[in-house]
């Protein structure tokens, strides 16, 4: 017997890659100094969460909203005008005085024709913490980046 392909594990042609993406702040470019698009050159999982209770049988039952969660993003900082962006939306985070610091984005992935694509929708997303690179002589000239730790409310796909 035979079976068919898409049974056998077949993975279609065209997939989406994880190094084709893309993060958008939308809002960003309205601040003085923002920008459109940020270049991202690694995003760490995103690990969304739905939150449960444990009944006194000791099975599990959905709350019905999903947790916060937090991800990480890695820049590079020659690229300056989109280094000095991300400044100033930590500085908002930071600001107890200013509101509106909490922006929705925007995640796409897309394939390598570009065809193919995927899209999300972060809500609440704000820099809480950022990591400078170590700074060593002995490098034999590494990119610099920083890391940029953010939070999050929520995360959903968007339709196609």
């Amino acid at each position: 017997m035979t079976l068919p392909a898409t049974l056998k594990g077949f993975i279609q042609p065209n997939h989406i890659a994880v190094n084709r993406f893309t993060l958008a702040p939308l809002g960003l470019n309205l601040i003085p100094g923002g920008v459109d698009l940020l270049t991202f050159i690694e995003i760490s999982e995103i690990e969304r969460k739905i939150e449960v209770w444990e009944t006194p049988d000791r099975t599990f039952v959905s709350r019905g909203i999903s947790s916060p969660f937090e991800f990480s993003a890695i820049q590079p900082i020659h690229h300056t005008s989109e280094y000095f962006a991300m400044e100033l939306w930590h500085k908002m985070s930071i600001d107890p005085l200013v509101i509106g610091y909490a922006l929705p984005c925007t995640l796409r992935a897309i394939s390598a024709n570009g065809v193919n694509s995927i899209s999300y929708a972060i809500e609440g997303v704000f820099p809480y913490a950022k990591k400078l690179p170590k700074w060593d002589l002995a490098n034999e000239g590494k990119m610099a980046t920083v890391e940029w730790m953010f939070k999050a409310d929520d995360i959903f796909p968007l339709p196609i």
